[in-house]
């Protein structure tokens, strides 16, 4: 007994010598509210590991304002105990706090744990944070079902009261201010769906939403519109909406300052007739055809920053090499910015970001937004040398004739060119060499346009230039501007 009590001591003097456990509160406060960012159930872990970090977890409910179902929190809360730590959870948030509740399915399929044919658990789950529903700040709900489940049956009955239920409780959301509501394999009749969830606010609901996504969720005229400020929708190849759904969803939210569209979309002969955002001052797509002729019908004229591309259209079939899909991707860009510099608000622009999968920059397409005061181009490439290859962007360092006019300078109101490029993974001497031949080259091609910047007959802006790849920044300036120019970035 001496000796087991000889041990016990020796650990607590061992903790209480253990630097962690020599900070104060309000650093641990910090360190916890970290880790709570970066995964909410870390704050779990952390009310384990000794008592006194217990009795600060306990003790402030704004770390366990996060709520949060997926596949992390299933993994160390477990599944079959869902109800009860899902309701010790919101417990421990206390009565006032704004919580920011997340329920995502995706990735929990591959576990043996998770049964999709228990759709008691998708109602327990949604009816246990709606009673909080007046505290919600932020909701997000995600269901990524696999195929012909026929998930969602149950008796109508039950489901009709269910849905009354949540209803009643979700009616009044006056700190709501983003949703997100993400859906693929469930049916249009699934019971708990996102889909369900989204139809259940109607004008009666009090909300306010500042952002909304919708991932393979329909557009209704039952939905009370409000005036968004961020807008995101996508559709997925397993659930394609055509262009009326689509164009009907922009129009219920036509006050929206930023849109994200992306999608596969069924192409229709039908003429839509067109509609107006005229609050839209970002614009954000994932380019194809059919999202192109969409945007044919859309007027917006105080458009000023356009995004191009992201992560990339997925090219499904197996048997289509990574070259071809870089090919198409790119040639998708492509096209939607030579089809847009024909549209009336393009001559709006004053920033364009372009991300390519391919190493060659379609010049001539950018040629046309002469407007252009910011300019961001993301290549994903792997190589340093296309930061020094001449076709790349020579376009920029000499007058030449664009439209068989006067020579002209590209871009003449340009301000900073940023090249994002994932390259020089690495931080050594001889990359430190690399980056100071870049620093002197580039400045020598851009010294003749830096020069007509400040020629009282030429109508051109300095052009600044950001380098910015995975470890390193490098900014060129003018002599007379440039500071300590080049960084690595920890």
């Amino acid at each position: 007994m001496s000796a087991t009590k000889l041990t016990l001591t020796d650990n607590v003097v061992q903790q209480r010598r253990t630097p962690i456990h020599r900070l104060n509160a309000d650093i641990l406060l910090h360190v916890f509210t970290i880790c709570r960012d970066d995964e909410p159930v870390d704050i779990w872990t952390l009310s384990r590991v000794c008592s006194r970090w217990r009795s600060l977890a306990l003790e402030h409910s704004f770390l366990w304002t996060r709520i949060t179902v997926n596949q992390p929190s299933i993994d160390l809360l477990g599944y079959y105990g869902l109800r009860n730590w899902l309701d010790e959870w919101i417990l421990r948030t206390g009565t006032t706090g704004a919580l920011d509740v997340v329920i995502d399915t995706k990735n929990t399929g591959t576990y043996s744990s998770w049964y999709w044919s228990s759709i008691d658990d998708f109602r327990d789950m949604l009816l246990a944070v709606a009673r909080e529903a007046h505290r919600w700040r932020s909701f997000s709900y995600t269901l990524d079902l696999p195929w012909e489940t026929g998930f969602g049956s149950t008796y109508p009955w039950e489901t009709q009261s269910a849905k009354q239920k949540f209803l009643e409780r979700v009616r009044s959301v006056p700190l709501l201010r983003s949703m997100c509501l993400m859906q693929r394999g469930a049916g249009e009749f699934c019971a708990y769906s996102p889909q369900t969830v989204y139809s259940l606010l109607h004008h009666d609901t009090d909300l306010h939403l500042s952002s909304l996504s919708l991932l393979n969720v329909k557009v209704t005229e039952d939905i009370p519109r409000g005036k968004l400020d961020r807008f995101s929708y996508q559709v997925t190849p397993d659930c394609s909406f055509g262009r009326e759904a689509v164009l009907s969803a922009l129009k219920t939210y036509s006050s929206m300052r930023c849109l994200h569209l992306s999608g596969w979309i069924d192409p229709e002969d039908d003429e839509s007739s067109a509609i107006v955002l005229g609050g839209l001052e970002e614009l954000h797509v994932e380019p194809d055809v059919e999202t192109a002729n969409i945007l044919s019908s859309v007027d917006m004229p105080c458009l000023a920053k356009l995004t191009v591309g992201g992560r990339g259209r997925i090219v499904r079939d197996r048997l289509t090499s990574l070259s071809s899909m870089t090919t198409r991707n790119n040639s998708d860009a492509i096209q939607f910015l030579r089809d847009f510099s024909f549209r009336p608000h393009s001559s709006l622009l004053t920033t364009l970001v372009l991300n390519l999968s391919a190493k060659d920059v379609p010049w001539s397409c950018i040629a046309s937004f002469r407007s252009l005061e910011t300019l961001r181009i993301a290549v994903s490439i792997l190589h340093f040398s296309w930061l020094t290859t001449p076709r790349n962007l020579s376009d920029l360092w000499t007058k030449k004739r664009w439209d068989d006019g006067e020579p002209t300078w590209l871009l003449p109101r340009l301000q900073m060119l940023i090249l994002e490029v994932d390259a020089d993974r690495g931080f050594n001497h001889s990359v430190r060499i690399k980056w100071t031949q870049l620093d002197a080259e580039w400045k020598r091609h851009s010294h003749d346009r830096w020069a007509a910047a400040h020629q009282t007959d030429e109508n051109i802006a300095v052009l600044d230039i950001d380098i910015i790849t995975s470890s390193r920044k490098m900014e060129v300036r003018e002599v007379a501007r440039s500071i300590d120019h080049a960084t690595a970035i920890e």
